[in-house]
């Protein structure tokens, strides 16, 4: 059983999937304006200092460029 069939099976709310290819932060703002989303959900692992610095944060790039909730 896949993620999204896990999903729509426990909340009972309909689970499209998509995939694209390009900058994470960027290709999921795009797509967000594309589909009128009215928020963008986001797991994120906590990484902190260095790995943060060096890493990146998709979850940041997101919360700084986009007017929708994150």
């Amino acid at each position: 059983m896949g993620v999204a069939e896990r999903v729509e099976g426990t909340a009972h709310t309909p689970v499209d999937t998509t995939v694209l290819e390009g900058s994470i932060a960027d290709t999921l703002e795009s797509y967000a304006d594309e589909v009128r989303a009215d928020m963008i959900l986001i797991a994120t692992h906590g990484r902190e200092g260095m790995r943060r610095l060096f890493g990146g944060s998709v979850a940041d790039a997101l919360i700084r460029h986009t007017t929708l909730p994150v």
